[in-house]
């Protein structure tokens, strides 16, 4: 069984406040144990199990026996051009939900690929990613 969450700071005139600290603890059996999470950048990075005793973070997995993988990112898409430009390699995924599918080793999750940014150059496009085999 695993927990996860994030030690975060007000945001404040105080100067060199501490970064934001990812939390990711582990039932043993008999007591919590501390692990090391994946860099998670930003609150609330969604997280499933991936089948096999690890857990599956948006960009990365955290194998059981404690390695980091970072997940490969999905192709670029075009833009308003119709084809991939400049700006548009400026892309991230966000995802807003994972799952595991019941029975398999295999997540999917929902969210966008997008290029921020309030210009014409700038778009989200809704995506359904799949993490894994089943």
């Amino acid at each position: 069984m695993w927990a996860t969450g994030q030690h975060t700071f007000s945001r404040g005139d105080e100067g060199n406040e501490p970064a934001d600290e990812a939390i990711l603890l582990r039932w043993n059996g008999s007591r919590w144990m501390k692990e090391a999470a994946p860099n998670m950048a930003g609150c609330c990075v969604p997280v499933a199990s991936d089948g096999a005793e690890g857990l599956v973070f948006g960009e990365a997995q955290r194998t059981r026996e404690g390695s980091v993988i970072g997940i490969g990112r999905p192709p670029y898409l075009p833009g308003k051009t119709g084809r991939v430009t400049e700006a548009d390699r400026r892309q991230r995924l966000l995802l807003h939900e994972i799952e595991r599918v019941p029975g398999a080793q295999q997540v999917w999750g929902v969210g966008y690929i997008g290029s921020g940014g309030a210009d014409e150059k700038n778009f989200h496009h809704g995506v359904v990613v799949t993490y894994g085999s089943s």
